[in-house]
């Protein structure tokens, strides 16, 4: 059970500990109509006492980026650079982002679509028994509105968008590899992790969610991935059941992306490939079909 209060900064965290640890918000916003698609993700590194903030769109063909890196410390009591902002206006069911950049600019409502989803770390094959990704985690759904400016030029927004927030330990060093689902369709999002570690051992874990509720996924498979010459996934299709009985099949279709670097030398990548969505090839959505990829592993 979610309390309100989980969607602020976590003042409680292990100041003194080495180990990597990580509080995260990140939402996602897609509202092909007008083109334009992008991520905005805030990570606080208690352990190194920094956060990085960033926000990285297309915008009718043109992209935009901002990212900051500042100091932080315990009395830190929102998420605010100055330029960048996440406004909680009511719990699990209203948030606003807004950007100030000197060539760029947007000002963005999140609305609920569907209940929020909490991972259970103790579930049947999503106990995590070691340090590397030991977080509280949840998702959910969400409608965006709002107003894009690049340059002084208009770019409204009313799209489909989603978002997370996660907290703990976190290392992603430890990692070989991931596939993320983020997959919106009118009536329901289906979402899946399969996280590779770099021990061997794979974790998977998801949920489809509805104006109904939340049904968990019982299995996540992939069946399928393409990738171009530079290995950079372009179409990926999964198998996937939930707890309701339900089996059913997505494929993604990269219509663009970004490729974020996790280390300087470029050894992990993160490629966030915004895509169609295919169900059963039946149903058609949008979404995120994003791929940690450990090139050296």
């Amino acid at each position: 059970m979610l309390d309100p209060g989980e969607e602020f900064i976590h003042r409680t965290y292990p100041a003194t500990s080495a180990k990597s640890w990580k509080e995260n918000w990140y939402f996602n916003v897609i509202d092909t109509k007008s083109g334009v698609w992008g991520i905005t993700h805030f990570s606080l590194q208690r352990h190194l006492n920094v956060a990085t903030i960033t926000s990285l769109f297309s915008v009718a063909g043109s992209v935009q980026a901002y990212i900051n890196t500042f100091p932080i410390d315990a009395a830190l009591d929102k998420l605010d650079d100055g330029a960048l902002a996440l406004e909680v206006i009511e719990p699990f069911k209203r948030h606003r982002l807004r950007l100030r950049a000197p060539q760029w600019e947007f000002d963005l409502e999140f609305r609920a679509r569907f209940a929020p989803y909490l991972y259970d770390r103790a579930a049947e094959g999503w106990k995590l028994e070691h340090d590397s990704l030991a977080i509280e985690h949840y998702e959910q759904a969400m409608r965006v509105t709002g107003e894009v400016r690049v340059d002084g030029q208009s770019h409204k927004v009313d799209g489909l968008a989603y978002r997370d927030h996660s907290w703990g330990h976190r290392d992603e060093s430890q990692l070989r590899g991931w596939n993320w689902v983020c997959a919106m369709f009118d009536d329901r999002t289906v979402n899946a992790s399969i996280i590779r570690f770099a021990d061997g051992s794979t974790r998977t874990a998801g949920f489809v969610s509805t104006a109904d509720g939340n049904v968990p996924l019982v299995e996540a498979t992939v069946l399928e991935q393409t990738k171009n010459e530079a290995g950079v996934p372009q179409q990926t299709s999964l198998r996937l059941a939930d707890a309701s009985g339900s089996t059913f099949v997505l494929r993604a279709s990269r219509f663009g992306g970004f490729e974020v670097p996790m280390r300087d030398d470029r050894s992990v990548v993160i490629f966030e490939n915004f895509s169609d969505y295919t169900l059963d090839e039946k149903i058609h959505g949008v979404g995120i079909d994003e791929n940690l990829v450990a090139f050296s592993r």
